[in-house]
């Protein structure tokens, strides 16, 4: 009876894994092809404008304070500063419009805001990977609100 148990939580361990790891590696195939085919943003001023035209698509009633710098470091993200401010922060070497986009979506969805009503780690975690992080991706790749 051990070796049944055994058995069969060794295939179910081993299929998560495997359909997971599908999973994320979609995910990030998709938004790595949107990113590679979408225009490069080579100035903070060229940064500002796209963010504001696309703000334009997702917040046409100007709902939102989202200030956008090239930076440095090699990152990509949004995040809230509080009292109705929000920031997206870009690689100024892989800065797209469609990684504009992404990041876009995930403040005016309100994932920026949404991550901190829970408490664990592991929810906000799960949350991103299977809830916020497609979105941002479909809209990223499509334009498409999800």
């Amino acid at each position: 009876m051990n070796k049944k148990i055994t058995k069969y939580t060794s295939a179910a361990i081993l299929i998560t894994f495997v359909t997971g790891s599908l999973y994320v590696a979609g995910l990030m195939g998709v938004s790595t092809i949107s990113n590679k085919l979408s225009p490069k943003i080579n100035s903070q001023t060229q940064l500002e404008e796209v963010v504001e035209r696309e703000k334009k698509k997702l917040d046409p009633l100007n709902k939102f304070n989202i200030s956008a710098k090239l930076s440095p470091r090699k990152v990509a993200v949004s995040r809230s500063l509080r009292n109705g401010k929000y920031e997206i922060e870009i690689d100024e070497n892989y800065a797209t419009e469609s990684r504009v986009k992404h990041e876009l979506y995930h403040i005016i969805d309100g994932h920026c805001d949404d991550v901190y009503m829970i408490k664990s780690k592991l929810g906000r975690n799960l949350k991103y990977l299977f809830w916020y992080e497609p979105q941002a991706v479909i809209y990223q790749s499509t334009g498409l609100k999800p």
